[in-house]
């Protein structure tokens, strides 16, 4: 780019790039004068109506004139159809970079705020709201005026879904709660946005924090900033106002903001506003001590909701929420005792999955697992409090059972390790699991174990939730429990009959009851942010009307609810983790580290298979960085990222054919897991298998006739091969995720639980125990693997060299092991998962 002529600019150097585009220093050899060239998103290019939106949205911007606004000089495409857009150039540096040294003295950020005040009451005057304020959209020149830039980019993306990725993660610690909402905005939208920025200047930190981005929702929607200390009377309420919750209570415009900012010595605008911005006061409850620490409440800014059998009942009330376990480690799958007093989790807060229970009363948390370095994970209580069961690892894996207080933990089943969580039945002489699509009923005292098969189309059952009265048995069927596509379902426990009572395609666990058990709830990404969401029941258990949701922008992962109904626990944080792409060199002397890796996305978004072009230059993987799961293609030189498919439903795990001119792939788009064919020139796609069960993680074959995949057709994973023009599917043997090495080795694994390989003649044979492979070396003969928290390469005889160390950084490898290897390196995903057990009030009115 650097030289070019483009239109009558010419491209001198490279200022720098966000999620709106790359800028650029040019000279304009008509005017012979110095403009910031910004060139949008290549997604821009290829929409007509996007164009056309575009320039109607510069023109409008163009015609602000104004000493605190950026000029907008011209608009224009490149010969190839990129738009960029001519900008007037200062000399200076942002307000974020000048943020990087920390808080200013109150009279630099009030005149700054001022500033951008004053230039964006000349905008509002014309209609034109900004949405973006922030502090890298404001310039501060070398003579201290402050430069607002980028006005009308940011309706422009969000009409587009261009700010729907990881970059919306700077934006969002400055959305108003309006805009998280998805309402209609106005003016008074940026005017919370300049509070948030007025806030981080005065003391260099920002009001809403949270480590993703419906963390920092939640806290916008739903808490207060830490007061300013050292700011006066004046200025404090200012900010106050600005950050109001209800716009009607903020600043009307901006004209009165920038009237407050200017009168240093004198009081405020005499309107009704939050006098300081500090967290309301409220009773202290005896669940607000926590390890002798009290916690500040958060004031929860949810909705009353009605959660009514369909012959009538009270009506529960959401209310406050606070924080109970909120380590840097993983806290999850909280339970709450049957008495109320205690609630148990698991957390990686000890470097090790272990069970912990926390006194509502007051009191300290405790490691009732550190006699064990496996992992125990699911906790559940007794009905009579007295026992915790409990998932581990520990003497080669099982459902436990340990009295409480802690003492030896026995185990009560023995099987195959799976993430089904456990549930006790209501007169606590028995537990209730799942393995694959069975419901096992194990007896607490004799072990002795009763089956029966779950009603589904998937291969697995999982989240077990029986009503109060032990009337309806909940579960969700999934492929896996971070499945992005899944059904809830209720069975009636005398009949044995069951009926789905979600029918939309998204991802749905955690059910829990109301105490009436008419009340279904349940957690589902169905809005977005993944929330709690109720459905109603007839007194035969069946679905009555449709699924309404009941809170909005938690990011909820797991609930458990009192069985008082007085309160429930919950887990916040992504639904599944927040899974991004690093390369990381195969290095021959040494381990690779993450001082080695380059990260590859940064989204806030589950990537969960990737593959790389056989040249290492092109990567395409699945992810919902959009909200749904889409391939996409990144390349690795360029950096450019491109969307290949758009489609309502999911796509998952591509595959690039051998001469990669087409990926394969599996989606829900025919309303069931078929196998998809794309043609990378045309976009054009095919689908390859049309039969009633669900066809998963497809490859192709070295000569690229077959594509290979598994099914659950026979009732047990099963590889299945079909010709790449679609036809008649051929069964091999049982198995899953099958991949083929360019060598013309096949391996796949059996059950998750290893790793295999087919000889010559057909037969198979175990290279890894226990270890699951996704990748082979560019050579075809190795399989690349994943062993605890590293990657391993396994060499055919079982035997296994270690490439990394991961030590040292909080999450683990991406457990759908997507690996990509080319000649030096290895591209896999790892899972940020962060996660804080949160307590919320309820109670019926």
């Amino acid at each position: 780019m650097i030289g070019k002529i483009i239109s009558h600019f010419k491209v001198v150097e490279k200022l720098g790039g966000g999620g709106m585009g790359v800028v650029y220093l040019a000279e304009d050899t008509r005017l012979k004068r110095t403009v910031a060239l910004k060139f949008l998103p290549p997604h821009l290019s290829t929409d007509e109506e996007a164009k056309q939106r575009f320039a109607q949205e510069a023109q409008s911007a163009s015609a602000l004139n104004h000493a605190n606004i950026c000029a907008i000089h011209d608009i224009g495409e490149t010969d190839d159809g990129q738009m960029f857009i001519a900008m007037a150039h200062y000399e200076g540096e942002t307000l974020g970079k000048k943020l990087e040294a920390g808080a200013m003295p109150e009279s630099m950020a009030c005149d700054i705020a001022r500033q951008v005040a004053d230039g964006l009451a000349a905008a509002h005057e014309k209609g034109i709201v900004h949405r973006d304020i922030k502090p890298a959209n404001i310039l501060i020149t070398d003579r201290g005026r402050a430069m607002i830039l980028d006005f009308g980019l940011a309706k422009l993306a969000g009409s587009l879904d261009l700010t729907k990725s990881g970059s919306t993660l700077g934006t969002a610690y400055y959305m108003s709660p309006e805009q998280i909402r998805s309402e209609e905005v106005d003016g008074r939208t940026d005017i919370w946005s300049l509070g948030v920025v007025l806030y981080e200047m005065l003391t260099g930190e920002k009001p809403f924090v949270g480590d993703y981005e419906q963390a920092i929702s939640y806290a916008i929607l739903n808490s207060e900033p830490t007061p300013i200390l050292d700011s006066s009377e004046s200025v404090y309420s200012v900010v106050g106002r600005c950050l109001a919750k209800n716009p009607d209570d903020r600043y009307q415009n901006c004209h009165e903001l920038v009237s407050d900012l200017k009168a240093d010595d004198s009081p405020p605008s005499q309107v009704t506003k939050p006098s300081r911005v500090s967290p309301p006061r409220r009773r202290m409850s005896k669940g607000l001590l926590i390890g002798g620490i009290t916690v500040i409440v958060i004031a929860a800014g949810v909705a009353a909701f009605l959660a009514l059998s369909p012959s009538g009942g009270p009506e529960m009330v959401l209310g406050k929420s606070y924080p109970l376990a909120t380590t840097r480690a993983l806290e999850d799958s909280p339970a709450w005792s049957p008495s109320g007093d205690r609630i148990a989790y698991h957390s990686r807060a000890s470097g090790n999955s272990d069970i912990w229970v926390v006194p509502i009363g007051g009191g300290a948390p405790v490691n009732v697992t550190e006699d064990s370095e496996a992992f125990d994970i699911y906790p559940a209580w007794s009905p009579d409090g007295a026992r915790l069961a409990f998932l581990s690892g520990r003497g080669g894996g099982g459902l436990f059972v340990m009295p409480m207080p802690p003492a030896q933990a026995r185990r009560i089943a023995e099987f195959p390790i799976t993430l089904s969580r456990p549930v006790w039945s209501v007169d606590g002489a028995a537990l209730f699991y799942t393995v694959g699509d069975s419901l096992k009923r194990v007896d607490v005292t004799s072990g002795i174990t009763e089956t029966t098969l779950l009603a589904g189309t998937s291969q697995s059952r999982w989240d077990l939730s029986l009503s109060p009265d032990g009337r309806f048995l909940a579960y969700v069927d999934a492929i896996a429990r971070e499945s992005e596509s899944d059904r809830m379902w209720i069975m009636d426990m005398s009949s044995g009959s069951a009926v789905p009572i979600t029918t939309r395609h998204g991802a749905y666990r955690s059910p829990f009851w109301d105490p009436n058990g008419r009340v279904l709830f349940f957690v589902s990404n169905l809005g977005g942010i993944t929330d709690i969401w109720k459905q109603t029941l007839s007194t035969s258990g069946q679905p009555a009307g449709e699924p309404t949701r009941v809170t909005n922008g938690i990011g909820i992962r797991d609930v458990s609810a009192a069985t008082s109904g007085t309160a429930m626990a919950f887990s916040k944080g992504h639904r599944i983790g927040t899974q991004n792409l690093w390369k990381i060199p195969i290095l021959k002397d040494r381990l690779a580290t993450w001082d080695d890796a380059e990260k590859l996305t940064d989204d806030s978004a589950l990537i969960e298979w990737s593959d790389l072009s056989a040249d290492g230059k092109r990567l395409i993987f699945s992810s919902d960085r959009l909200g749904n799961q889409d391939l996409w293609l990144k390349n690795l030189e360029t950096g450019e990222m491109t969307q290949l498919t758009t489609d309502p439903e999911n796509e998952w795990a591509p595959r690039w054919s051998p001469d990669e001119s087409e990926i394969v792939f599996y989606s829900d788009r025919s309303g069931n897991r078929d196998i998809f064919v794309l043609s990378v020139e045309s976009g054009f796609i095919r689908r390859v298998t049309d039969r009633p069960t669900e066809e998963l993680q497809p490859d192709w074959s070295p000569d690229g006739r077959e594509i290979w995949y598994y099914s659950v057709e026979s009732g047990v994973p099963t590889v299945f091969s079909v010709p790449s023009e679609g036809g008649m599917p051929r069964e091999h043997f049982s198995g899953a995720l099958p991949r083929w090495s360019p060598a013309g080795n096949l391996m796949y694994s059996s059950n998750l639980a290893g790793t295999w390989l087919t000889n010559a003649d057909g037969s198979s044979r175990l290279v890894g125990d226990r270890i699951i492979c996704g990748a082979w070396t560019a050579d075809g003969q190795k399989p690349i693997c994943t062993s605890g928290r590293d990657i391993v390469e396994l060499s055919l005889d079982g035997s296994t060299r270690r490439l990394t160390d991961l030590s040292g950084a909080q999450g683990r490898l991406g457990r759908s092991y997507s690996f990509s290897s080319a000649k030096d390196f290895v591209v896999f995903s790892w899972d940020e998962e962060v996660s804080d057990v949160w307590v919320m009030e309820t109670e019926y009115e």
